[in-house]
C-alpha cells in the first residue's frame, strides 16, 4: 500500500495506483474485496487498454483518499480506452469509493458494451463521483452518492458526456440516490459534441445545495419518469423528450403527472430514503419496463416492499449440469427478507436463498419463479421460462 497524508495533498514516496494495468490486452480479470488507499493519482484503473479487452470486474472493494489534486485524468477507479469505444462490457459491483482527491472516483470511459455500475457507495469527490463517457447501453443502478468535497461549484453526482468523435451514446440511471452537500448537479446529460440519450428513472435526490436536480447541455435526449426531486431547482438546460411523473418536492409541478409540495415521507430523512407505509408517492408512478408492487410503480429509488428480480446462468443449460440462479438484484428493505424458489409447473421446491444452484434432469420449459417475504410479511414473485435442452 501507499502512504501519504488522507488529504491526498501530500504522498510520501506513494505508489500511483495500488492495482490496474495499462497499454495492453487486459482481460477476464476480477477484483474481489481490495482496499486501497493513500496512492498518489489512481485507485484501482485499467487505462489504454487494448482493443481486445474483455471482461473486467470490480466489486466488493474499498477506495478510499487517494489523489494529490485535481489535475490530468485521475480517476479513482477507472476503465478508459481512448480510441471512441468499443465493447468491453467493464462492470464496477458494490464498491464503496470516498476522498477522492483526484478528477472523479468512479469512471467508465469508452465502453459501448453495456457496461454496468451497479450498488456502489460514493462519496467526497472534486469533480464528478460517477461518471461515463463515449459509453453506450451503460446502466447505473442502485447507486448512493452523498457529500462532495465542495471543491467545485461544478461538481455533479451523476454524469454523462460524449463529444465529438465518440459512437452514439447512451446510459439510463435507475434507484439511485444523490443526497447531502452537492454544490453542482445530480445527474448532468451532457453532449459536448456527439450525440446522447439518457434515461432517469426512478431515482431519488435530496439536497437543499444542488443549483440544479437535473442539466441537459447541449442537443440531448433526456427522458426523466418516476423520480423524487426533493431539491430547490428540479430542473435545468433543455432537451427533454419526456418528463413527467416526479415528485418535485420543493418546486412546481413541470409534466402533467407531476407531484408538487407533496413530501414523500422517507423512513427517516436525510439518511434512509426508503418510503414508510403511508407514503403518497406509492403507486404514483408510470410503468417504464421496471419491476414493481402494487397498481404502479412508486415514485423515487425505493420500491415499498419487496421487488423481485433475478438472472440465471448459463443462458443456455442442459440436462444434468447446474443452473445458477441470482436473485441479488432483487430490493428488498425491510430485513430479514426470505428467498423461495419453485416451479410453476408442479409447485415444487427448487432451492431458497438470495443465490442457488439446481440441476433439471428432464428437457423442456421451466418455470421457475422467485418469490421474496420481508420481514412485514409482504410478498411478491417475478417467473421465467427457462429453456432446458439435451446436451
Amino acid at each position: 500500500m501507499a502512504e501519504g497524508l488522507k488529504s491526498g495533498l501530500s504522498v510520501n514516496g506513494g505508489r500511483e495506483f495500488c492495482i490496474g494495468g495499462s497499454f495492453s490486452k487486459i482481460s477476464y480479470i476480477t477484483i474481489d474485496g481490495f482496499e486501497c488507499r493513500l496512492a498518489s493519482n489512481y485507485g484501482i484503473v485499467f487505462h489504454d487498454v487494448s482493443l481486445d479487452s474483455a471482461g473486467i470486474t470490480v466489486q466488493n472493494s474499498y477506495i478510499h483518499d487517494t489523489g494529490d489534486g485535481d489535475y490530468g485524468y485521475h480517476n479513482q477507479l477507472m476503465f478508459a480506452e481512448y480510441m471512441y469505444g468499443h465493447a468491453y462490457g467493464t462492470k464496477f459491483l458494490n464498491n464503496k469509493v470516498g476522498g477522492c482527491y483526484g478528477h472523479n472516483c468512479i469512471q467508465i470511459h469508452g465502453d459501448t458494451g453495456n457496461p454496468l455500475i451497479q450498488g456502489n457507495e460514493c462519496y467526497n469527490w472534486r469533480h464528478s463521483c460517477i461518471d461515463v463517457k463515449y459509453s453506450a447501453g451503460a446502466l447505473v443502478d442502485q447507486n448512493v452518492v452523498h457529500d462532495g468535497l465542495g471543491d467545485d461549484i461544478d461538481e455533479a453526482a451523476f454524469y454523462i458526456e460524449n463529444a465529438s468523435g465518440g459512437p452514439t451514446s447512451d446510459i439510463t440511471w435507475t434507484h439511485n440516490v444523490a443526497y447531502g452537500t452537492i454544490l453542482g448537479v445530480a445527474f448532468q446529460c451532457q453532449n459536448a459534441g456527439a450525440p446522447v440519450t439518457c434515461y432517469m428513472y426512478n431515482n431519488t435526490v435530496y439536497s437543499s445545495t444542488l443549483r440544479q436536480g437535473t442539466y441537459g447541455g447541449g442537443s440531448v435526449s433526456f427522458t426523466v419518469v418516476n423520480n423524487i426531486l426533493d431539491t430547490p431547482t428540479p430542473r435545468t438546460g433543455g432537451g427533454y423528450v419526456t418528463w413527467d411523473y416526479n415528485d418535485n418536492v420543493q418546486a412546481s409541478p413541470i409534466g402533467g403527472h407531476d407531484l408538487s409540495s407533496v413530501n414523500p415521507q422517507y423512513v427517516t430523512p436525510g439518511t434512509d430514503f426508503h418510503l414508510t407505509a403511508n407514503s403518497p408517492v406509492i403507486d404514483r408512478g408510470v410503468d417504464v419496463g421496471l419491476p414493481y408492487n402494487g397498481s404502479a410503480p412508486d415514485m423515487g429509488a425505493y420500491e415499498y416492499g419487496p421487488v423481485p428480480a433475478f438472472t440465471y446462468s448459463p443462458s443456455n443449460p442442459v440436462t444434468g449440469s447446474p443452473v445458477s440462479f441470482d436473485g441479488s438484484s432483487s430490493t428488498c428493505s425491510a430485513s430479514p427478507c426470505s428467498y423461495s424458489w419453485t416451479d410453476d409447473a408442479d409447485h415444487s421446491q427448487l432451492g431458497t436463498g438470495v443465490t442457488m444452484s439446481f440441476t433439471f434432469q428432464d428437457p423442456g420449459t421451466k418455470y421457475v419463479r422467485l418469490t421474496i417475504t420481508d420481514a412485514q410479511s409482504r410478498s411478491a414473485s417475478v417467473e421465467h421460462n427457462v429453456i432446458v435442452s439435451q446436451p
